[in-house]
């Protein structure tokens, strides 16, 4: 499963880069939000069917064994969406800034996204502890879906955040800079 996980990795890399490539930030952010938030349901089916057949080993060709290697194909292709997508606004933030100090920039954002990450395994571990979800107890664990994947939908509400697409005309199509107005490129120091 981990050979698929990876090959749908690779393909969800690819579909980002050729489906976002030419959008603006907020646009971006705001559709591979949604796309995210959707395939984090993906494992519910697969939770469902493993609930009904009771705990145990699967086959790869029983019903959970076919829901399992959909899931890791939908989770390793679409959850890339969300994180490339932060990927994409850091870049793009520290892209914006003046060279000597654009490299401090990019550093200082993704410290503070691999935190975010930290913090984010630190506060699931005692919500999992508390909800019962366990080895032999995925009574509650459908909920548990569901709750995340609402909850990636609180990023749309960072979005008045992000410039707008006026901020960007007239810059050439790809990565597209908030600070880059008309064509100027305002990482070089004068």
């Amino acid at each position: 499963l981990n050979m698929v996980s990876s090959c749908a990795s690779l393909a969800g890399s690819l579909a980002f880069g050729g489906v976002f490539h030419k959008w603006n930030l907020k646009s971006m952010l705001a559709a591979s939000t949604v796309v995210a938030a959707a395939a984090a349901l993906a494992p519910w089916p697969f939770v469902a069917v493993a609930m009904d057949q009771g705990a145990g080993k699967h086959p790869l060709w029983s019903t959970a064994g076919f829901l399992c290697i959909a899931f890791a194909i939908c989770d390793g292709a679409c959850s890339l969406f969300a994180s490339l997508a932060v990927d994409t606004l850091v870049t793009a933030a520290s892209g914006s800034l003046p060279v000597d100090r654009g490299c401090t920039a990019y550093a200082a954002l993704l410290a503070c996204y691999s935190l975010g990450a930290v913090v984010s395994g630190l506060v699931t571990a005692p919500l999992v502890d508390a909800l019962g979800i366990g080895k032999s107890s995925w009574q509650k664990l459908p909920v548990w879906i569901a709750a995340t994947a609402l909850l990636r939908l609180l990023a749309l509400g960072l979005l008045p955040l992000v410039p707008g697409p006026s901020v960007n005309q007239g810059v050439r199509p790809g990565l597209v800079c908030p600070a880059e107005h008309a064509g100027v490129d305002s990482r070089t120091s004068e």
